[in-house]
């Protein structure tokens, strides 16, 4: 059966968490793919190890659908793959967050995973965001009178609660003008998810992911 991209890395093995051994199954048929117990676990244990908490089972089932479906676009398109380099500096920063080597890895152990699979999905992530930015972006215009509308309705508000100096227009423009950027595309994304999410085949195998 096809495998496609980051859902191919196996189909048998034994995923530690929690000090027990979860032995590798299918969970789902989606389309003409499988994904597998050892996607979910690995999805549960990298947001445990983020946020410190996880999604309820049902939600990180429909995360991983969603991102089924942008990395299948995605590679049926021939997007690139982020670079290595670029995987090692998210994955260094990440580190880097927990404060001290140990930090770090008393928390992969907390979670139940190696470097190699933070830096996998670490891999997932970027190339779901960096798609989803190049399919929406270019399409995109942000208006003069939505950058005055933030500076004023969201920004001015924002640093009177901080007491913080209030910058002039001209010098936060272009950053009001991505983070806008960045709102649209995730609104479109959203939307093109739901639509995409209601026209394929996902087979549920496993009732605990069921809502």
């Amino acid at each position: 059966m096809r495998r496609t991209g980051w859902i191919s890395f196996c189909l048998l093995w034994l995923l530690p968490l929690a000090a027990q051994q979860v032995v590798d199954r299918i969970i789902a048929r989606i389309g003409d793919d499988i994904l597998m117990l050892s996607e979910l676990e690995e999805l549960r244990a990298f947001q445990q190890l983020i946020e410190g908490r996880s999604a309820a089972r049902p939600e990180l089932f429909e995360q991983l659908v969603r991102q089924w479906i942008v990395v299948t676009e995605a590679e049926a398109v021939n997007f690139p793959h982020p670079a290595p380099a670029q995987v090692e500096a998210a994955f260094a920063q990440l580190a880097d967050s927990f404060g001290s080597r140990e930090a770090w890895q008393a928390r992969l152990r907390e979670a139940g995973l190696t470097e190699a699979a933070v830096r996998r999905l670490l891999e997932r992530q970027l190339l779901v965001s960096s798609y989803l930015d190049s399919k929406f972006r270019p399409a995109l215009t942000i208006e003069e009178t939505a950058i005055q509308r933030y500076y004023e309705e969201e920004l001015i508000p924002q640093m009177r609660t901080r007491n913080q100096p209030l910058p002039p227009l001209d010098r936060v423009r272009e950053q009001i003008r991505e983070l806008l950027t960045q709102r649209e595309i995730s609104r479109r994304a959203t939307q093109w998810l739901e639509t995409a999410r209601a026209q394929v085949r996902v087979e549920i195998l496993d009732e605990s992911l069921k809502p």
